[in-house]
């Protein structure tokens, strides 16, 4: 059996604190002066979401093996689909249901989360709200438009994994194209079913994961490829403090295709491995997944909280973003434990 990887755990942990605090300084303004800012700073944290899909394609590697041994789409997908959809579902009601509470509180709504619709509710509920076919932006917990483009990916993943297997060619060609239509949907500003610029973001990033993985998934990492991993991550970090100007142009594509798979590869060297191999890291990445699913309601939590007691905290402040952090993997553990772990697995037994 795979031993897990629990040092890349650690990087979706991180990852995902990050985008966090993103989120809370882009919704609620807590911008603050002459610090640090994960909104409207120096660095978009926006781009932690490339390194989602990027370490999804990366885990999901080891299923080619499995469709070429003859897995059923049915068995890939719902394998994939019974973990997130549930989640996804539960999670855009109890945004619904939030939302219900602030308008009836306050008698209005903000601008990013606009509207109380059944029909979007319906659609964030089935995970297909963004980049497959309906066009229009739906605000129901927004930011698991990544788990929609995620399981677009898996489609994707598995037909043309399926297709080069009856060719008998790599299904690395495929992967490859797939990176493509997703440059040329970013460079041609192509929009349509399942071409947005939400989908260019999954595209690239997760198939440059599956290629970046059918290289070093199982492969044991040398010195050398530690240590050049190191220089690169170091050199572009300093580049980045010196002269961020250089990276004016297109700086996802070079985090995708150079900064996180240096990343990537330096986590899985048998010294930085040896660091992380704690099953803590397991925990804290499930925690830390269903507090993404919740963030964004948590984020209306504590925007009644703040506009009922505006005194209590300060939400240009780091402690107003560590109240948000709190109270966001409070709410990720419990739903760990009892929903996803819970409720979800009984469901699925």
């Amino acid at each position: 059996m795979e031993q897990r990887k629990y040092s890349l755990d650690f990087i979706k942990v991180v990852a995902t604190v990050f985008i966090f605090c993103h989120h809370y300084q882009q919704y609620l303004g807590g911008m603050i002066e002459g610090g640090l800012n994960f909104y409207g700073g120096r660095f978009n944290f926006g781009l932690m979401v490339e390194m989602f899909f990027l370490l999804s394609g990366f885990f999901v590697w080891p299923y080619v093996k499995k469709i070429h041994g003859g897995m059923s789409f049915k068995s890939f997908f719902l394998h994939k689909a019974k973990r997130l959809v549930p989640m996804v579902c539960i999670c855009a009601i109890g945004f619904q249901v939030i939302v219900l509470i602030y308008y009836a509180i306050f008698h209005r709504l903000e601008w990013y989360f606009n509207t109380i619709s059944i029909w979007e509710l319906i659609l964030a509920c089935t995970g297909l709200q963004k980049g497959w076919v309906y066009a229009e932006n739906i605000y129901v917990n927004y930011p698991v438009w990544y788990i929609s483009v995620l399981l677009l990916c898996f489609v994707f993943f598995w037909v043309g994994t399926y297709i080069c297997k009856k060719l008998h060619t790599s299904s690395r060609y495929f992967y490859v194209i797939m990176i493509f239509w997703g440059l040329s949907i970013n460079s041609y500003d192509i929009n349509g079913p399942f071409m947005s610029h939400y989908n260019a973001r999954g595209y690239i990033s997760f198939f440059a994961g599956v290629l970046l993985a059918s290289y070093f998934f199982d492969k044991k990492i040398s010195l050398k490829e530690s240590v050049f991993s190191f220089m690169v991550i170091a050199f572009l970090s300093v580049i980045y403090i010196v002269k961020p100007e250089c990276f004016d142009i297109r700086i996802e594509y070079i985090l995708v295709f150079v900064f996180y798979p240096s990343l990537i590869i330096l986590f899985l060297s048998d010294g930085v491995r040896r660091l992380f191999n704690f099953k803590f890291w397991k925990t804290a990445a499930g925690i830390c997944f269903n507090g993404f699913m919740w963030h964004y309601p948590m984020l209306i939590v504590l925007l009644i909280f703040m506009e009922k007691i505006p005194d209590a905290v300060n939400r240009n402040s780091y402690p107003g973003m560590c109240v948000f952090l709190i109270l966001t993997l409070s709410v990720g553990a419990l739903s760990y434990v009892f929903i996803e772990n819970g409720l979800v697995k009984k469901i699925f037994k």
